[in-house]
């Protein structure tokens, strides 16, 4: 979970609807929308986890730990079976959470979030999602200033000093790359984060702030530079050689390709509200939305598949069996064979939703801000898209 814009409007939390920003929750037609929307989920069986949840992760095939948010700033976070349906609470914490990240060769969670002090304080913890451990991480600021290596063993953070990879089995952590091999990249003053490629043999070093930042790759005769990274966690090597990276700006990110070997690149996706990246190596299976519309990426076959529903945030299982994906703060688990077969089925959603944005654009009094009627058309030109297609 990270902090976004949309269209220029106030920074919100991944997990969040994007009808929300822009429609009042007043409406009629937002709550005709809401159920439309969860009526095509019972349409392809999404089977239903839990609510106010906000934001959820695969620790193997079968399962997945979620955190749910309550009133006053209550915090739980649980395990929970997909087959058995077994859900057990594993950990609670006070405060509002900044962002999270998945270890999940040791099956740990990392944490970070703002206490509930005046003035708040951040807090990170490295959470044993099997037996409820936790151990508090030397990472004070209110961004997302850690990443995971790719066989998912170890939390990689940045001191000032340097970056440290820290064992997330042993919890013991060691100097991996001091600040000086990086301090000529031209990345500036911002806190430098590392991205290994799998394998080891190449690395892209980045910072910056507020969506904008720099990358410099190594490990080739030449360095690379990325100048057009807008995300500091949709960010992924899909293989020893390739990127793959959300860019573009506000109302309009595209997710990028990059072979740093050849640097070509291609785009999965140009001009989206939102993509909400990720990717799952075990199943080499990315997940990124256009407009809110989810589509997965097999990095094997190069396919591209529409899946025909929305989500606010998915997750793939490292199978690539199910998908989990927050709607409206609910959590689902959805099986991809069935989903994918379920179009034509979904396109009687499809006019159902054209239908309430229809609707609701004709009614300014429910509209939130000034970017309220260019959200809602946009919303209706992908609906009209689909039902044409």
């Amino acid at each position: 979970m990270l902090m976004l814009t949309f269209y220029g409007s106030p920074a919100l939390a991944k997990g969040v609807p994007l009808d929300s920003i822009y429609i009042s929750r007043r409406a009629p037609a937002y709550t005709r929308l809401l159920h439309t929307r969860l009526d095509s989920y019972a349409a392809v069986s999404a089977s239903y986890a839990d609510n106010s949840v906000i934001c959820a992760e695969w620790i193997d095939g079968n399962r997945l730990v979620y955190i749910k948010e309550l009133d006053s700033y209550i915090n739980h976070v649980y395990l929970f079976n997909i087959h058995t349906r077994e859900k057990k609470k594993i950990y609670s914490f006070n405060g509002t959470l900044i962002t999270s990240g998945i270890a999940m060769s040791t099956r740990s969670l990392v944490i970070k979030y703002f206490d509930t002090k005046h003035p708040p304080r951040v807090k990170t913890i490295l959470l044993n999602c099997i037996n409820g451990k936790a151990a508090q991480l030397p990472l004070k600021r209110p961004a997302a200033d850690f990443t995971i290596d790719p066989g998912g063993s170890s939390v990689l953070f940045n001191t000032g000093k340097g970056i440290y990879s820290l064992n997330t089995s042993t919890r013991t952590h060691h100097l991996k790359v001091p600040s000086k091999r990086y301090a000529g990249y031209g990345l500036g003053s911002s806190r430098v984060l590392l991205y290994p490629a799998p394998g080891g043999n190449s690395s892209l070093f980045i910072a910056g702030e507020a969506g904008s930042y720099k990358g410099t790759i190594t490990g080739l005769l030449k360095k690379n530079t990325l100048t057009d990274l807008t995300s500091a966690t949709e960010i992924f090597w899909t293989a020893s050689n390739t990127l793959m990276y959300r860019s573009g700006g506000p109302g309009s990110y595209n997710v990028r390709v990059y072979n740093i070997s050849s640097r070509h690149s291609s785009y999965l996706v140009k001009g989206s509200m939102d993509t909400c990246l990720t990717y799952q190596h075990s199943a080499r299976t990315a997940a990124f939305c256009h407009d809110q519309m989810l589509y997965l990426h097999d990095t094997r076959s190069g396919i591209t598949s529409f899946t025909g529903i929305e989500t606010d945030e998915p997750r793939i299982s490292p199978t690539g069996q199910y998908i989990s994906s927050l709607l409206y703060g609910r959590l689902f688990i959805i099986n991809r064979n069935i989903l994918l077969k379920k179009q034509v089925i979904l396109g009687r959603y499809w006019k159902k939703l054209l239908f309430h944005y229809k609707s609701v654009m004709k009614r300014k009094r429910w509209h939130k801000n000034e970017y309220s009627s260019k959200y809602i058309t946009r919303k209706q030109n992908a609906y009209r898209k689909l039902l044409s297609d």
